[in-house]
């Protein structure tokens, strides 16, 4: 882990303030500037700035998926495969706090949420995804866990939507998606082989993408694998 004993209690005292306090705005604690971090449903993040150290704290809910150790273990494989396409991992706590914990650098730079907006970016993009790509099983020494929602076959991918809609209630289902249903299902789709196992991201949310002149760079790996 990138951090000296010294750095570790920071981190502690840092952790523990905001687990008690889960701030809700800005505000100072010790010789940090915490700025809390709208970020969808699934966690509590936080950045936090000193002089010397600018971090991302995520606290991350409890689900079988693992999202606390998936994004960890995702971020230690793209840094044992030197790949500077995402922040460096600096602590991983599951059990410390109440909710489990990543500790992170801050990735700075500008987010859209929108496409990419010219050649240049689609090519920027298409790159990042062709990286993350090249950390395969052999090259890693990580123990990910196979990544959610991402299918190898076209069998395992028709079976993983039909899995989704039983939980739908009736009520709840628009027209449009029982007509996209029944197109999946009448249409002839092309078979495939398996692909290579390798790093998947699994989040097309282009706000989670960093895009940096040279190269981008993506946060939120909870659903890697």
């Amino acid at each position: 882990m990138m951090k000296s004993p010294s750095m570790d209690s920071v981190l502690q005292l840092l952790l523990t303030f905001l687990d008690v306090n889960a701030p809700t705005s800005d505000c100072e604690f010790e010789n940090w500037r915490i700025i809390p971090v709208a970020q969808g449903r699934n966690n509590r993040l936080y950045r936090a700035v000193s002089d010397i150290h600018d971090i991302a704290v995520k606290f991350m809910i409890r689900d079988d998926r693992g999202r606390a150790r998936r994004e960890y273990l995702a971020l230690q494989a793209l840094r044992s495969a030197s790949l500077a396409i995402a922040p460096v991992p600096l602590l991983y706590q599951p059990d410390t706090f109440a909710l489990p914990v990543v500790v992170q650098e801050w990735c700075e730079g500008f987010v859209s949420s929108g496409p990419p907006e010219d050649d240049n970016e689609w090519h920027l993009l298409v790159e990042h995804y062709a990286a993350i790509h090249s950390v395969t099983e052999a090259s890693s020494c990580e123990l990910l866990s196979d990544a959610i929602a991402n299918k190898g076959t076209l069998p395992s991918a028709m079976a993983y939507i039909d899995g989704l809609i039983p939980p739908i209630p009736m009520s709840a289902r628009p027209a449009d998606l029982d007509r996209l249903l029944y197109r999946v299902k009448e249409s002839v789709l092309p078979g495939w082989n398996p692909p290579p196992r390798s790093l998947c991201r699994v989040d097309p949310n282009p706000l989670n993408l960093i895009r940096l002149p040279a190269k981008w760079k993506s946060v939120d790996w909870e659903y890697a694998g």
